[in-house]
C-alpha cells in the first residue's frame, strides 16, 4: 500500500474541516461512500486567446495509465506542522510543480497568470467525493515532466479536444468532459 499524506476533508461548501487519510476518503471496495475532500485542477493554455489547452497523458506509474487529461490536478494536502490544509491555490501550484515543472522552480511567468475559474462538488463516483477548485493559467513552456506522473504533453485546440472527449471518452480520465464543460461555461 502506498503511503499518502493526509488530505483535506471539506464540508459540502468546500470549507476545510480536518485531515483525512487518502484511504478513508477513497474506500477501495467501491461500495463504501468516500469522504468529501478538496482537489484543485489547473488548465494551462499556450497564450491569452485560451484556444489551445495543454493535454497530458498519465504515466504508466499512475492508476489511470495512458489516459489523457485536460488539466493538472490533485489533492490538497494537510499541512501538519501548520495544523491546516493547503488552500486551493496552494494545492494547484503544488500540483503544477509536481507534475510539469519537475525538479524546477515554478516560473513566475505562470504563477502570475493563475486565476480561478469556478468551484463545485464532484460526485462522479460514490467512493470519491470531491470539492473541486478550478484555475487557469497561460504558459507556452518549456515543461519538465515528472516521469512518475506524466508520460507526455502537447497543446491542442480546445474545440477539437472537447469534440474528441465526446466521441472517445474512453481515451480520457473520467472527469475530462465535466471539467471542460465547467471551464467553457465559466469563461
Amino acid at each position: 500500500m502506498l503511503n499518502y499524506p493526509p488530505i483535506v476533508q471539506v464540508n459540502e461548501f468546500g470549507v476545510a474541516v480536518s485531515p483525512v487519510s487518502y484511504e478513508l476518503a477513497h474506500p477501495g471496495d467501491g461500495k463504501t461512500p468516500g469522504i468529501r475532500h478538496l482537489t484543485s485542477s489547473v488548465f494551462i493554455f499556450d497564450d491569452t486567446s485560451l484556444s489551445r489547452i495543454l493535454l497530458t497523458e498519465k504515466s504508466y506509474k499512475i492508476s489511470r495509465i495512458n489516459k489523457l487529461n485536460v488539466s493538472i490536478e490533485g489533492h490538497a494536502i494537510w499541512l501538519k506542522a501548520e495544523n491546516r490544509g493547503q488552500t486551493p491555490l496552494e494545492a494547484a501550484l503544488s500540483e503544477l510543480s509536481e507534475e510539469i515543472f519537475f525538479n524546477l522552480s515554478l516560473p513566475e511567468e505562470i504563477r502570475n497568470t493563475i486565476t480561478p475559474v469556478t468551484s463545485f462538488s464532484k460526485d462522479l463516483r460514490s467512493n470519491d467525493l470531491e470539492y473541486v477548485h478550478m484555475f487557469q493559467g497561460v504558459y507556452k513552456g518549456p515543461f519538465s515532466l515528472n516521469p512518475d506522473k506524466v508520460y507526455w504533453s502537447c497543446f491542442a485546440e480546445i474545440d477539437l479536444v472537447k469534440n474528441d472527449v465526446g466521441k472517445h471518452p474512453e481515451l480520457y480520465v473520467r472527469s475530462a468532459g465535466l471539467y471542460l464543460e465547467k471551464l467553457l461555461e465559466n469563461r
